[in-house]
């Protein structure tokens, strides 16, 4: 997308994350009940449409055969219900639309009209869901970052019916007013990150409530808030260690550890690099496992991608040609660009077996697979469009605050209802070269609770 403008949209939280960049262009109609708008019925989800070529698709093939139920009294889909929405409806030049918001063509759609009718969903101040319909039997909405084509199969469900597929499915769908209603308020951010030159390592915990930032804290360490304890990992004179609950935990046989960089820190797991007499490993194990040698293989920790240990040795083999020495154990997940990636570690060895050489690789495969992190749905190239400096970028779960790294500063701006770089609310100190380890979001009374902890 060519502008970022106004606000970055909640579309849901955790896995319900959507970004969309939504222009009031055209001719508002005012708000008609649900069952009078264009897109009133029972729809299902036929296809797929990707906008980006790096999203991975097998990830969104449990869409397609969803029903979308758009009834008099409320929105169902995804596992979530929301009632009594708030609708507006507009009819737009569908080219100059789509290109605008979307960065894309009438063509990716396969649409023939010149125009195109928007219908925007909203809870009380937020966009939840966009709709573009095409064709009297075709919609598209806009969903986690691609279009989902919508084919209509009933033209009006009654209330009784809406209700009926609530009370069937209530123990499995979430009441998404409350989940947004929850998230808006109250929002902590924590993120981890290193510095001067891989050896000091720092978090920082923001918390929101509303519109205002309400208080920030630097800490020495990375920190991951569990249950009834804070686990701190830190490194000290090249020595790793980790604290929970005033006992230490060792990382490795310290005394052999020549080098160690954290790459990426959970609540579920850890990941780092680490050198020991001469042999090079990367180290991926559930966090719970911090002081044992219980390293995870790759095979075994990811979701839904086949043999991912053969996606691994084909990247391997394109990296290095066909070169060098790989492992299942030997991969990480570390950030790169706004967002987290799966690396693996190739070690080319002579003929008595010493590693003489070693090499980084891109694993093509998501790290949502392994993590339970839902990568920005605006790239950093589009972000880097307003804040030219900026290096990495985080959104809090309710879409309405950006944190930036710029230069030397943390950055944090309210991006609600305002153009992308706007509205600076705060900045604090940081070292120019921090780069990002871990990212833990909080909604709720939760992060309150984690921000007791932390003091």
């Amino acid at each position: 997308m060519r502008k970022l403008t106004r606000l970055f949209i909640v579309v849901s939280l955790i896995l319900l994350c959507g970004c969309s960049m939504i222009q009031d262009d055209g001719i508002t109609v005012e708000p008609p009940e649900v069952n009078r708008t264009p897109i009133s019925g029972k729809w299902t989800v036929t296809k797929v449409v990707f906008l980006d070529d790096a999203v991975h698709p097998f990830e969104y093939k449990r869409y397609v055969g969803r029903d979308v139920i758009f009834a008099a009294k409320g929105v169902i889909f995804d596992n979530f219900y929301y009632d009594d929405p708030s609708l507006r409806s507009k009819v737009v030049n569908a080219d100059g639309y789509l290109e605008k918001n979307y960065k894309v063509s009438k063509k990716l759609l396969g649409m023939d009209s010149d125009r195109l009718v928007v219908v925007n969903i909203y809870n009380q101040k937020d966009l939840i869901y966009q709709v573009l319909k095409t064709r009297s039997d075709q919609a598209y909405m806009y969903y986690n970052g691609v279009f989902l084509q919508l084919t209509r199969i009933a033209d009006h469900v009654s209330d009784e019916d809406y209700e009926h597929i609530k009370s069937v499915d209530q123990s499995e769908l979430i009441n998404l007013n409350e989940k947004l209603n929850e998230n808006s308020k109250i929002n902590g951010l924590l993120i981890g990150y290193k510095s001067n030159n891989n050896t000091q390592y720092n978090s920082v915990y923001l918390k929101f409530v509303g519109d205002t930032l309400e208080s920030q804290g630097v800490y020495n360490g990375l920190l991951i808030p569990k249950n009834d304890s804070i686990i701190k990992m830190d490194v000290q004179n090249g020595i790793p260690y980790a604290n929970q609950d005033g006992e230490d935990f060792e990382m490795g046989n310290n005394q052999a550890i020549e080098q160690i960089e954290m790459l990426f820190v959970s609540e579920m797991y850890i990941s780092y690099y680490e050198k020991q007499a001469g042999e090079e490993k990367l180290v991926f194990k559930f966090t719970d496992d911090i002081g044992k040698e219980n390293r995870l293989g790759l095979s075994s920790v990811t979701k839904g991608s086949g043999d991912a240990f053969k996606i691994f040795r084909d990247s391997a083999k394109e990296a290095n040609n066909g070169n060098g020495y790989i492992n299942d154990l030997n991969f990480g997940v570390t950030r790169d660009d706004g967002k987290f990636k799966v690396i693996g570690l190739i070690l080319e060895r002579n003929e008595s077996g010493d590693t003489v050489s070693s090499k980084m690789i891109d694993v093509n495969i998501s790290a949502n697979q392994i993590i339970d992190e839902t990568d920005m749905k605006v790239s950093m190239s589009d972000i880097r469009e307003r804040l030219p400096l900026a290096r990495d970028a985080i959104f809090t779960s309710n879409n309405r605050f950006l944190v930036t790294m710029e230069n030397d500063k943390l950055k944090i701006y309210n991006v609600y209802n305002t153009e992308v770089g706007s509205n600076l609310v705060a900045e604090m100190e940081l070292p120019e070269d921090a780069t990002i380890v871990g990212i833990q979001r909080f909604v709720g009374n939760t992060s309150n609770i984690v921000e007791r902890k932390l003091y």
